[in-house]
Formats: structure tokens, C-alpha cells, sequence
């Protein structure tokens, strides 16, 4: 039995069959499937080359691609993720399954949200390191200068200076005058409320104001002495 093969077509495989009986002789096409296509979603190995030996960059090694074929130079792979291009020897291209896929693409997003953490952590990390270097830069500023100020009688000029610019100046004694209207309940022992208005005194007031909060209804502002 004589069994012949002709490739008719790309992908297709015309096949006879002789038994050398003299009776007619079997004939068929067979399909067979290319491994790789367009539009496949491949991974390419860690050592790829292009169809003429040169080596692919190392940006698209071991990455995953989808694969577009161009007659005068083999096999194209685009990057998923993005970015240039290269041509691909075949040998090198490993065509990935659905689930290979997705997969992988669990993978890359999972890879990709440890990089972004990462990115955060090292991002807060300088910020607390800027923030720390910025208030020891502060503190030897305020130093530097109230040392100035105290050498040179010029304090009330350093109180200003820093107030201004959102610094803390020196620590002393300030007064506040305090304006207030309201009212507290106190209780006396009297025969008429003339006579409790008489025994009250500005002690009493205030004694009250101090140990009775929850009688005390007060409105108030403060504001630099005159």
C-alpha cells in the first residue's frame, strides 16, 4: 500500500492512498491547524531571537504578546501590556491557552498592584523623611535666629518675624483681654431677691463660674490688650 502527501494549501494536506490492487484508490484532504496564528496571544521566552538570530529586546522577553504575521519578515508580537513591538522567531513564541490567559493576566495585575503598594509606601516614606528634614531645618532657623534677636535687643522684631511667617516664636508671658456676656444661677439664703442681688459678690460670681460649669451660659471673645 502506497500512501502519497501533498501540501495543496496552507494549513491543508492532500493525502492518497494505493493499496496496489488495481481498485480505486482512497483520496482526502486533511486540515491540520497551524500552532500559531494571528491574533493568538503567545509568551516569549527569555532568549528570544528575531527569524534572523538578532536578540529581542530584553522588554519584550518572557512577556506576553498578540502575534501578527507579516510576509516579508515572520512573526510580529505586540505587547499587552503596551509599548514597541518586535519580530519573533517562531521557536521562540509559545501560543497560551484561556486559561493560560487569564491567568496570566492575574498574575500581571497582581504583580502591578504590589509595585503600585510599594510605590505608595515609598512615596509616604519620603514624605516623612522630607517632613522631619524640613522641621529640623526649622527648628535650627528659629534657633539661629532668636540667638540673633536676643544678641542684638531685637525681640519684639523676632516675635514679629516668625508670627508672620507662620513660625513659633519665643515663649513669654502675653496678655489677653477677654470680653464675655452671659449668665450663671447662683443660690443664696435671703428673704427677698433684693436681698440675695445684695449678699452676691464678684467672688461668688466667679467661684460659681468655676465650680459650676454646667450653670454657666457664656458668650466670649478674646483680643490683644490695648
Amino acid at each position: 500500500m502506497t500512501v502519497a502527501f501533498e501540501v495543496v494549501a496552507e494549513a491543508e494536506v492532500a493525502v492518497d492512498v494505493d493499496d496496489q490492487s488495481g481498485e480505486d484508490t482512497a483520496t482526502g484532504i486533511v486540515v491540520i491547524e497551524p500552532e500559531l496564528q494571528p491574533g493568538d496571544t503567545v509568551r516569549v521566552s527569555d532568549v528570544a531571537v528575531d527569524s534572523r538570530g538578532y536578540n529581542v529586546p530584553n522588554t519584550l522577553r518572557g512577556q506576553l504578546g498578540t502575534l501578527d504575521f507579516h510576509d516579508y519578515a515572520g512573526w510580529f508580537v505586540r505587547p499587552l501590556d503596551g509599548g514597541y513591538g518586535e519580530y519573533v522567531a517562531a521557536e521562540h513564541l509559545t501560543k497560551l491557552s484561556e486559561t493560560d490567559v487569564l491567568q496570566a493576566e492575574v498574575t500581571r495585575l497582581t504583580d502591578q498592584l504590589a509595585v503600585s503598594r510599594q510605590a505608595i509606601e515609598d512615596t509616604r516614606s519620603l514624605m516623612r523623611q522630607q517632613f522631619e528634614q524640613f522641621e529640623a531645618w526649622k527648628a535650627n532657623l528659629q534657633a539661629v535666629a532668636l540667638q540673633a534677636a536676643e544678641d542684638n535687643d531685637m525681640c519684639r522684631v523676632f516675635d514679629r518675624v516668625m508670627e508672620e511667617v507662620g513660625l513659633e516664636g519665643r515663649e513669654r508671658e502675653i496678655t489677653v483681654r477677654v470680653t464675655f456676656d452671659g449668665y450663671t444661677d447662683i443660690t443664696v439664703m435671703a428673704t427677698s431677691y433684693e436681698a440675695a442681688r445684695d449678699q452676691i459678690t464678684d467672688d461668688d460670681v466667679v467661684q460659681t463660674l468655676v465650680d459650676f460649669p454646667y450653670r454657666r451660659h457664656l458668650d466670649w471673645t478674646a483680643d490683644e490688650e490695648e
